[in-house]
């Protein structure tokens, strides 16, 4: 018989809901707007990150490119799998939008989830 995942929802570590976002934002601000890079706030990492975009501007432009786009297909691809697991509507949606912020430390809760429900059948 297959479980009941409708109300099924998970925040991610707090690692994870911390340091992804700041990560994200870092890497689009190295490579979209170098100038609002503030390396005296940010000290040895702000003096590295604005190295980086010295030498590796364009890396840092498909990097940042990279990651905007895995996670939105990965907010895709999690709204499909809460689709797959009958979970609510509006459940589905805070999913989607978890995972788009958080990526695959959002979307591994669903991941783990579709499997079990799998061995479940």
């Amino acid at each position: 018989m297959a479980r009941n995942f409708e109300n099924y929802y998970r925040f991610p570590s707090i690692f994870s809901a911390i340091l992804v976002p700041i990560g994200m934002a870092l890497t689009t601000v190295v490579a979209f707007a170098p100038e609002l890079l503030r390396v005296e706030i940010l000290g040895p990492l702000g003096i590295f990150l604005s190295n980086l975009e010295k030498s590796n501007s364009t890396l840092m432009t498909i990097t940042a490119v990279s990651a905007w786009s895995m996670h939105v297909f990965e907010a895709i691809y999690a709204y499909h799998l809460c689709k797959s697991l009958k979970i609510k509507k509006n459940l589905r949606i805070i999913w989607s939008f978890q995972t788009f912020i958080y990526g695959i430390f959002s979307l591994i809760y669903l991941l783990k989830k579709t499997k079990e429900n799998k061995k479940s059948n």
